[in-house]
């Protein structure tokens, strides 16, 4: 959870503040080398609109903001941390690419370490999106943590942007922070070439369905531009369903040609797909306490095994 991460950095910038004694000196070094390494990813998840990823238990302003961590780390330290326009994070599995104030973030890692998935979605092969500075593909979020439907929505994989299979969940949840049957995330191959990046990852989290299916994802993007194939290994004629949420100040327009137009202020994107497209009222939940009605836009596979293949472009 970038959320945490930045809750955490604040609390441990304000003990680096109070470690000015002699006898304190030594772990204070050791505190400025632990910070030094979180302040890079800090960065680089923050959007373009200086908020963090909603990826996980996380909200726009549940915690200090990446910005401000990052100011008093540099008022602290004297260092100054530029975002990488390559975000290639494999331990926390998230990879992406920023270019100007264009922004993709992708999610190919575990839900969570795995002696504490209390916090953990089931966003599998999820992605966030940003045009021109704005968001437009977005995290669900999370409303409350009290046990209940809201609860159950912002982790359920029907909630994020990637694939179901018969609408059930890549984890096993239950309660609100409880965690059992869990998928394996595997990155099988992830390329930076300047303005684009390529990745295909896979996970195992509808293995105990008949015919152990396993869903692939291949991402292909310059940031104002993705190209997604989704291929469902295996499987017993599963339903696939590919999800988008987008944020509620995008307006969705469908057109004679089983397209989707995406329209944001002045940004206009395109969504083609060979496949059935369906939309759908859901919620966004920016902050605790915060719901907010949105839309969903779902892509209909055909019946495992199979694949699928969507494109969104700025025009």
């Amino acid at each position: 959870s970038h959320t945490y991460h930045c809750q955490v950095f604040a609390d441990l910038l304000e003990c680096y503040s109070l470690l000015t004694t002699p006898k304190t000196k030594n772990l204070q070094e050791t505190l400025a080398g632990i910070l030094r390494k979180m302040a890079q990813p800090l960065a680089d998840l923050t959007h373009p609109d200086g908020l963090p990823s909603l990826f996980a238990d996380a909200g726009l302003h549940t915690a200090y903001s990446p910005t401000d961590c990052l100011t008093a780390y540099h008022r602290l330290t004297q260092t100054t941390i530029t975002p990488n326009s390559h975000i290639n994070l494999p331990h926390a599995g998230y990879f992406g690419l920023r270019f100007a104030n264009n922004f993709l973030l992708f999610n190919a890692g575990h839900i969570a370490p795995a002696h504490l998935p209390a916090h953990g979605h089931g966003d599998a092969l999820a992605f966030e999106w940003d045009i021109d500075g704005k968001r437009i593909i977005v995290d669900a979020g999370v409303c409350e943590y009290h046990p209940g439907p809201l609860r159950d929505y912002s982790r359920s994989t029907q909630s994020h942007n990637t694939v179901t299979l018969d609408n059930l969940d890549q984890y096993e949840f239950w309660k609100a922070f409880r965690v059992g049957r869990r998928a394996k995330v595997t990155v099988h191959h992830c390329d930076f070439n300047n303005k684009s990046f390529t990745i295909e990852a896979s996970h195992n989290g509808y293995r105990h369905l008949p015919g152990q299916p396993t869903h692939h994802r291949h991402i292909k993007t310059d940031t104002r531009r993705i190209d997604i194939t989704d291929t469902i290994e295996n499987g017993q004629n599963q339903s696939p369903t590919a999800h988008l949420l987008f944020h509620p100040d995008c307006t969705l327009t469908p057109t004679s040609d089983n397209a989707i137009l995406i329209t944001r202020d002045n940004i206009t994107i395109k969504l083609t797909t060979p496949h059935s497209i369906k939309i759908t009222q859901a919620i966004y939940c920016p902050d605790f306490g915060v719901q907010k009605k949105t839309h969903q836009i779902s892509i209909e596979y055909p019946l495992t095994p199979s694949q699928g293949r969507f494109l969104l472009e700025k025009i």
